[in-house]
């Protein structure tokens, strides 16, 4: 495992990007970034709580490394390219740091599939929240706030379309039909759809309006708890407004409801 991770530390620092591919050509990229952390004061019991962002006890400190990146891209045709990436994170705790690797991404894109909308394959980037944590563009400090709270995941195993509502690219749209099981095995039958409408009415302003519904079995009524909740809808609405180099201004807010069905039990006489 650690010439694994010297090989791919070797790689970040020694490959050349490109930044134009012909047919045929491959391009590595890579991204690390870490920090130390010093949990200065915390809850006793935050272990315990069940809505929490973060754990860790207080006074837990250390050196972690927040996200890397390892990237191969590479374009087929014209208009067929893939992406393989790699991300490797660490999990800190009292006793030991654990360094987890797992794929990140791995699909095919067909570029125009049909005038000005794309068609992607395999596990991707789910339109939860990639454009609001790409308009704030500070995911090496903090994540969004579905992203924190595990709402929706950032990737999953599917197929999705996305592209231009009008020529001038101000009304984007995002469908994608996948497992809704992140990154992990299909388990069951049921599978999770999303949808995204992208503005920019200005180039200072950006407004996303999301939705998903994750389907899932009836299940009879015992006792409330995760065991026994059933599909859900999630509806998110982010609006931003940024001075280029100087201050940008955001505001987002989800709403998700769980449903718990019940099943009627037949009436006997």
């Amino acid at each position: 495992m650690k010439q694994i991770f010297f090989v791919v530390f070797l790689c970040l620092f020694i490959v050349k990007p490109s930044f134009s591919q012909e047919v045929g050509e491959g391009k590595f990229s890579g991204l690390m970034f870490g920090d130390y952390f010093y949990n200065i004061l915390r809850d006793s019991t935050i272990n315990n709580l069940n809505n929490t962002g973060l754990t860790g006890i207080q006074d837990l400190q250390g050196f972690d490394f927040r996200r890397i990146y390892f990237t191969y891209d590479y374009r087929i045709a014209e208009e067929f390219s893939t992406r393989f990436r790699l991300e490797s994170q660490t999990l800190v705790s009292v006793n030991n740091t654990l360094f987890l690797t797992y794929i990140k991404d791995a699909y095919l894109k067909w570029k125009d599939i049909f005038k000005g909308s794309d068609f992607i394959f395999g596990i991707q980037p789910t339109p939860a929240f990639v454009v609001a944590e790409d308009f704030w563009n500070y995911r090496s400090l903090e994540r969004t706030i579905m992203d924190l709270r595990r709402v929706a995941s950032s990737r999953d195993l599917g197929a999705s379309l996305k592209g231009k509502i009008t020529s001038s690219g101000s009304v984007k749209y995002w469908l994608m039909y996948g497992n809704g099981s992140a990154i992990g095995d299909e388990s069951d039958k049921f599978k999770r759809l999303y949808a995204q409408v992208d503005l920019q009415p200005a180039e200072k302003w950006r407004m996303t309006l999301y939705g998903d519904y994750r389907f899932k079995a009836n299940k009879e009524y015992e006792v409330i708890n995760e065991n026994f909740l059933n599909d859900a809808l999630t509806t998110d609405v982010f609006i931003g407004y940024t001075e280029k180099d100087k201050f940008t201004l955001g505001i987002e807010s989800f709403w998700q409801v769980t449903f718990n069905d019940n099943i009627q039990a037949e009436e006997t006489e």
